[in-house]
C-alpha cells in the first residue's frame, strides 16, 4: 500500500505542447513533444508512443499532465525529460494510449494535488 507521502514525491504538472515531431529511427513510432510547464519548471521534451491516436495537429496547443521530477532517460537519439501520462484505451497492454489532460485550461506548471 502506498502512502500519501510517497505519492506526493511524484511531481505531476500540467503543460502545453508547443511542438511534436517524429522520433527519428524509432522501432515503434513515437512523437517527441516539446512541452511548456511554465516559468518554474520551464520547457521539457518527452517521447510518447501515441501516434495511432494523435497527429501533430491534435497535440500542439493541448495541455497534458506529466511527471516532471523523474531523471532524464535516453530514448533513441533524444533525452526524454518528463513522463507524459496516459491511460490504455482498452485491456490490451499493447493498445493505444489516451492522454490525460485537465478538463479545463489551467496555468502551465500547476501541480496535481
Amino acid at each position: 500500500m502506498t502512502t500519501i507521502e510517497s505519492f506526493l514525491e511524484s511531481d505531476i504538472r500540467v503543460g502545453t505542447v508547443l511542438s511534436a515531431d517524429e522520433l527519428p529511427n524509432a522501432r515503434v513510432p513515437a512523437w517527441v513533444m516539446t512541452i511548456d510547464f511554465g516559468s518554474e519548471i520551464g520547457i521539457k521534451k518527452s517521447s510518447a508512443r501515441i501516434t495511432k491516436l494523435y497527429d501533430v495537429s491534435d497535440l500542439v496547443g493541448r495541455q497534458v499532465l506529466a511527471v516532471v521530477n523523474f531523471p532524464p532517460r535516453q530514448i533513441g537519439k533524444i533525452t526524454s525529460e518528463c513522463l507524459v501520462l496516459g491511460l490504455p484505451k482498452d485491456d490490451n497492454p499493447d493498445t493505444e494510449v489516451v492522454l490525460i489532460q485537465p478538463e479545463r485550461e489551467v496555468k502551465n506548471g500547476t501541480r496535481l494535488l
